[in-house]
């Protein structure tokens, strides 16, 4: 617009113009932390949390998608705890089950740590030590133990719209006791890779996770809450490593 026209029309119409065109925009509903890096073009009625811990991500998921419900696995008795006390406030939106989820059905005995969310089936390896100074064994508990392609009639629905995988190193060994589970049931899967509790160089599971969840019909749509660890030393680099990412992975429409 020429600026002579401009100055000739009342600023009232300009004023008048921006607030039908605010009326206009359709409002996003606000979302929580991790469910922000997530489409906007999903409907969620279920969300399921394995490796629950204190329910901090099924919380987010619940005031993230109003109309949803939440099934969570948490094994440890007293983060149980925390998490039936957490989630108190959302009464039958949620269903919590005390276990882990694996590969194979039974009981184990799950490391308790100084760090709740650190609690894993899995010893810690060298690398996670090293990078985990702070964090210290504290004994053992033992745990019922499933894998999800069994616990398939126990499921509160046939249909889930996010599952998120939180199990400290475990994260291949729960997809492949679902493999049912996530090739019919799932839509998007938000999986932590921990490359700390790797016990070797030669080995990544990261690789295998990325193969089978290929396998299965999804492809990665993001990466965020990337962790590096570098010591104040000379030679920075050679410290410097990722110690752990979160991934969202979404089944492909064909």
């Amino acid at each position: 617009m020429h600026p002579f026209i401009r100055e000739c029309i009342p600023p009232i119409l300009f004023r008048l113009k921006s607030k039908i065109s605010k009326k206009n925009v359709k409002k996003i509903p606000l979302r929580y932390t991790p469910f922000n890096y997530l489409p906007r073009d999903i409907n969620v009625k279920w969300i399921m949390d394995i490796g629950a811990n204190d329910g901090s991500i099924a919380k987010s998921g619940l005031l993230s998608f109003r109309e949803s419900k939440v099934i969570c696995f948490e094994p440890v008795s007293t983060t149980f705890n925390l998490l039936k006390q957490n989630l108190s406030a959302f009464g039958n939106r949620t269903i919590l089950h005390q276990m882990a989820v694996s590969d194979f059905n039974g009981e184990s005995e799950i490391n308790l740590t100084t760090c709740n969310p650190a609690n894993s089936l899995i010893g810690q390896s060298k690398f996670y030590e090293h990078y985990n100074p702070s964090i210290k064994p504290l004994g053992k508990e033992k745990v019922k133990v499933i894998k999800l392609d069994d616990f398939i009639p126990d499921l509160p629905a046939s249909h889930f719209d996010i599952v998120k995988i939180d199990v400290e190193g475990l994260e291949l060994s729960v997809l492949r006791g679902g493999e049912k589970f996530f090739f019919k049931s799932v839509d998007m899967i938000k999986i932590e890779i921990a490359f700390q509790r790797e016990f070797g160089w030669k080995h990544q599971n990261y690789l295998e996770i990325f193969k089978f969840l290929d396998s299965l019909g999804y492809r990665l749509i993001n990466i965020y809450d990337v962790y590096n660890i570098a010591y104040d030393q000379e030679d920075v680099l050679e410290d410097m490593m990722i110690t752990q990412i979160d991934c969202v992975f979404r089944k492909r429409v064909n």
